[in-house]
């Protein structure tokens, strides 16, 4: 997938919550997708390599950006 498909599909995922824009968990989610559209900068590295870069991550922060992306 694309930037362009996968900044179109999170945008689509975010409307579907049906949450107001300022709760906290929008928001967390709004930047986890940002956080990784800025990691993978089109590169095409994986999930795995994303998660694997960053291992100082709480468990409840993997957790929810996991969560993010399925």
């Amino acid at each position: 997938m694309d930037a362009a498909a996968f900044q179109l599909h999170s945008a689509h995922f975010l409307a579907d919550l049906s949450r107001s824009p300022a709760t906290p968990t929008l928001r967390a989610y709004r930047a986890d997708l940002r956080h990784l559209t800025a990691w993978l900068g089109g590169t095409g590295r994986s999930l795995a390599a994303y998660f694997a870069a960053y291992p100082q991550w709480a468990p409840l922060t993997r957790n929810r950006k996991q969560t993010t992306l399925e």
